[in-house]
């Protein structure tokens, strides 16, 4: 981990955290408040975070986590790929479900469709080494209490009491689009620079995604002891003999005494693999063998 990729983790965790208090009250009937959730991120090129999302069931994406940005911004291909088309009237369009890789939810999210400069210059130069298909600012963060250790390859995200503020926007969306400030507009012209720029000096190679496959339990770590702390509904899991409570002993034969162990070892499974777990309950270790589901 690079000086400067700790010194971003920091000012993600700080703007984050200042920023939450500015959020409303949320119905304390909702049965995810209080739960926490493994978010996989991964570190750029150019040191910035990445989380993958599905919108209204499509995708993966990769999007630019940002608590910078003011709001939720999916560029326009990507909004023609999940079937999402900006209006003429609203500067907002509301995304039905926006589901985070690791398992948060939120529903009828305010989006604007639109091609920020900076994804436009950093795609066309390939700078990060993925495709950035958007960027999760404070409507879609303010509802969760984030943490982040550079050492591990996942996010905590707990589900907080709070729902941030729609964002009041009037007038005709054309309009405002049309009647930016001369210094946006300004900004704007970096990224057909950026695209002329890739188109001289080439386009750095995207890294290969593989879609991970997903086993379908929760964990909670007790010492050097791994331990199922929750099998998901639905899920690969729950069709075989694994329960709460159960230790995990060892995944594809490789032994498992800590979170990282495990995620290293699922990781590299894909959907459809069958994957061996020796898990130990009362005492006594047995194996079962599970099908990977289809993740992010």
């Amino acid at each position: 981990m690079t000086k400067r990729r700790m010194i971003a983790a920091i000012f993600v965790l700080g703007t984050v955290a200042g920023g939450l208090t500015l959020a409303i009250g949320k119905s304390p009937d909702d049965p995810t408040i209080g739960r926490s959730y493994r978010v996989p991120y991964r570190a750029t090129d150019t040191s910035h975070f990445l989380i993958r999302v599905r919108i209204n069931g499509k995708g993966p994406f990769n999007f630019l986590l940002d608590t910078g940005a003011p709001a939720f911004f999916v560029a326009t291909e990507t909004a023609r790929k999940a079937g999402l088309k900006a209006s003429e009237t609203e500067i907002f369009t509301v995304v039905d479900k926006l589901e985070f890789e690791g398992g948060p939810v939120l529903t009828r999210c305010q989006a604007i469709i639109e091609d920020p400069f900076q994804l436009v210059g950093m795609n066309a130069l390939g700078l990060p080494g993925a495709s950035i298909d958007g960027i999760l600012g404070y409507t879609v963060l303010a509802p969760f209490r984030i943490e982040l250790d550079p050492t591990q390859d996942r996010m905590v995200w707990t589900r907080l009491d709070l729902e941030p503020p729609k964002l009041p926007v009037e007038g005709n969306a054309k309009k405002i689009r049309e009647e930016k400030p001369a210094e946006v507009q300004g900004l704007n012209l970096l990224g057909p620079t950026a695209k002329l720029a890739a188109f001289l000096i080439g386009k750095q190679p995207e890294d290969k995604v593989h879609r991970r496959g997903v086993l379908g339990f929760e964990i909670r770590v007790d010492g050097e002891r791994v331990m199922i702390a929750r099998v998901l509904a639905g899920s690969p899991a729950a069709g075989v003999d694994l329960k709460a409570g159960d230790r995990i002993v060892a995944i594809g034969g490789r032994a498992i005494r800590s979170s990282v162990e495990l995620h290293r070892a699922v990781e590299r499974f894909e959907a459809g693999d069958r994957v061996t777990i020796e898990r130990e309950r009362g005492g006594r270790s047995e194996t079962v063998k599970i099908a990977a589901a289809a993740g992010f």
